[in-house]
């Protein structure tokens, strides 16, 4: 019975692993900021400020519940934002910013 509700206990959403989206910066810019939205809303799930140089790469963390397909603006210094409408955290957590 002990092991039964051990097991159940690690199943619940506060034992589950936070969900973040890894933003790699190729363009030759520096990335300013990332804004993360679930599908066809406005509100933010997750915000990045920290500066991301040409070559490097940044870890969004998003208070999400789950998996699931994201917006994400990217705004770069000098340049208009980016609009990624469909990014598929469930797929792929990784974002490259200047393909």
């Amino acid at each position: 019975m002990r092991a039964v509700l051990i097991l159940m206990a690690l199943s619940t959403p506060a034992f589950a692993q936070p969900l973040s989206l890894v933003v790699e910066n190729t363009s030759q810019d520096t990335v300013e900021s990332i804004s993360v939205f679930p599908e066809k809303t406005e509100v933010v799930v997750g915000t990045y400020t920290v500066p991301i140089a040409p070559g490097q790469a940044g870890r969004v963390d998003l208070s999400l519940q789950q998996c699931q397909t994201v917006e994400v603006l990217v705004r770069i210094k000098d340049n208009p934002a980016e609009f990624r409408p469909t990014v598929d955290l469930c797929r792929d957590p990784l974002l490259t910013v200047g393909e």
